[in-house]
């Protein structure tokens, strides 16, 4: 999903962007294309992550370049758009007709969702609207109107190219869209604008003009693209011809980065040091901890390198969690609280005190939810592919690696509870991990498995219990390699999980609500205590 924080009143504008780099070769654009597919997160090593804008004119070496060009087809994804010569502009006469009808009055320069609703999805469609709304103001800056007929052809003009275009892609949480326009002299206006658009949109733009840019580029007020300039190319190819001449490029490894994963490679084998995210990608394996109160304590908040069972190798990696429920409490009340304040503050930790339901985001309905069915395998397990394209799910959260986990997780957990499951169940269960909450999915998206464990603590309030929906998403959760923890003070929590471990303290306590505030030392009983949760919203 395009980002929101991405604001046009914070827009950042780097001076920098304007410079003219003269006799640049093919290593830079290399470099632009080598990373673009790669998750925003890795781009921006998880700093702010911003799109690129870049033109390269002019060809240094037609036969680098062809390789640039068949080595752009061959990575694009469902998330790119390649435009060879120029938009198409095909009118649809009906929607311009509602557009006339409604636009006359409307504030072009701010436009909101009471003059047009392109997306589905509110914050993208905010943001689409934001971009338009900076697009017609910088055109009007330009002095391109005189009237404002033009004005309201212009926006006109922008909405048709939108939803021949930016529709048919999906946005997601870490793959920016990419928009690539070979340019051999044939872009017209219009589509100079929809560039400025779809950048603003949060999409990375690469205009590849080999013949030399027009000059509409001299619209580019603010500097949003960056120029890299090279001889011009007298060669009338179009891009399809470039690709068939040309061969995809490999990624070429430096001595430096070969030097470097060989020392990896040895610290790794014999030392046991580990490098960061260096098993990301890998499913993860799970064994569970069983052991006493005092080993719960010890261990909650140690990394899972220093766990006893934990096993590391160049393709695999098994993590040892707790699953427990701890049902009542102590006598002596103020071991409860240290006990409870011990687990709610470690590092890593999701607490919640609503049955679970913090969890969730919003649960789909099951005639939404009957549509996974064509994402499903014969064999009632699911694709990888079709089930990460759900539009509104946790797959808005998390990068394309980790969402290749969850679905393999997912299918571990299926075949966990045997071929007894029916189609409804396999849609119920899938459909439940993929409306898990954004906190829970971006858990797991940063759970770099040797080091810290994440952690979902549940504190059941009185006699709560926890409901079936929740109990399927912890076993998912503690298959990935979660920590879990229930708290149920009444003893009752409603888990029937037969892997988990049970701590049975003293004594049962019917009354109890979340957060327990500090017991005096000469109180022994919970008499008058209030729920505090209200704070921790």
């Amino acid at each position: 999903m395009i980002p929101l924080e991405w604001s046009f009143a914070n827009r950042y504008i780097e001076t920098d962007r304007v410079k003219r780099k003269e006799g640049i070769r093919m290593n830079e654009l290399q470099e632009i294309v080598l990373d673009l597919w790669k998750p925003n997160s890795v781009r921006s090593r998880y700093q702010t992550f911003k799109p690129i804008f870049a033109r390269f004119e002019g060809v240094h070496n037609e036969q680098e370049f062809n390789d640039l060009c068949r080595t752009i087809e061959d990575s694009k994804d469902d998330s790119t758009l390649i435009i060879d010569g120029g938009f198409q502009f095909a009118p649809k006469l009906d929607v311009l007709a509602q557009i006339k009808k409604e636009i006359p009055g409307v504030d072009l320069a701010h436009l909101t969702r009471d003059f047009l609703v392109m997306f589905a999805n509110d914050q993208i469609n905010e943001v689409y609207l934001r971009a338009l709304s900076y697009t017609y103001s910088l055109a009007k800056r330009c002095g391109l109107f005189s009237n404002r007929r033009q004005e309201e052809n212009f926006i006109c003009n922008q909405i048709v190219l939108s939803l021949d275009y930016l529709m048919r892609l999906p946005f997601k949480a870490d793959e920016a869209g990419k928009l690539i326009v070979y340019d051999p002299g044939t872009l017209d206006e219009k589509g100079f604008w929809f560039l400025m658009l779809c950048y603003l949109m949060g999409m990375d733009v690469l205009v590849l003009s080999p013949a030399g840019e027009q000059a509409f580029w001299k619209y580019d007020l603010d500097h949003l693209s960056k120029l890299y300039r090279n001889p011009i190319s007298h060669r009338k190819q179009a891009f399809s011809d470039r690709v068939r001449l040309g061969k995809p490029l490999g990624k070429v490894r430096t001595t430096v980065s070969t030097l470097s994963a060989q020392t990896d490679e040895s610290l790794f084998g014999q030392t046991g040091i580990f490098k960061p995210w260096m098993f990301r990608g890998i499913p993860v394996n799970h064994v569970q901890l069983e052991g006493t109160r005092i080993d719960l304590e010890d261990t909650w908040d140690r990394e899972a390198r220093l766990r006893e069972g934990f096993q590391a190798e160049k393709k695999s990696i098994t993590v040892p969690s707790f699953y427990v429920e701890i049902d009542g409490v102590d006598r002596n009340r103020s071991e409860y609280i240290g006990l409870l304040n011990k687990l709610k503050n470690a590092q890593n930790v999701f607490v919640d005190s609503t049955c679970g339901k913090g969890l969730f985001r919003e649960i789909r309905p099951k005639s939404e939810a009957v549509k996974l069915v064509f994402a499903m395998n014969p064999d009632g397990t699911f694709n990888s592919k079709k089930l990460r394209e759900t539009e509104g799910s946790l797959f808005d959260y998390v990068s394309a690696e980790t969402g290749k986990v969850i679905v393999e997780k997912l299918n571990r957990l299926l075949h966990l509870k045997g071929s007894s499951l029916t189609k409804e169940e396999r849609i119920h269960i899938a459909n439940l991990v993929l409306s898990m909450s954004k906190p829970i999915a971006r858990m797991i998206e940063n759970f770099d498995y040797p080091f810290s464990v994440p952690k979902v603590l549940i504190f059941l309030n009185r006699e709560e219990r926890i409901k079936k929906e929740v109990r399927i998403l912890l076993e998912f959760l503690s298959e990935f390699g979660f920590d879990i923890a229930v708290m149920a003070p009444s003893g009752v929590s409603g888990l029937d999980d037969p892997k988990r471990s049970i701590l049975r303290l003293d004594q049962m306590v019917y009354d109890m609500d979340f957060p327990a505030p500090p017991i005096p030392e000469d109180e022994d009983n919970f008499h008058g205590l209030k729920s505090l949760f209200g704070l921790f919203k």
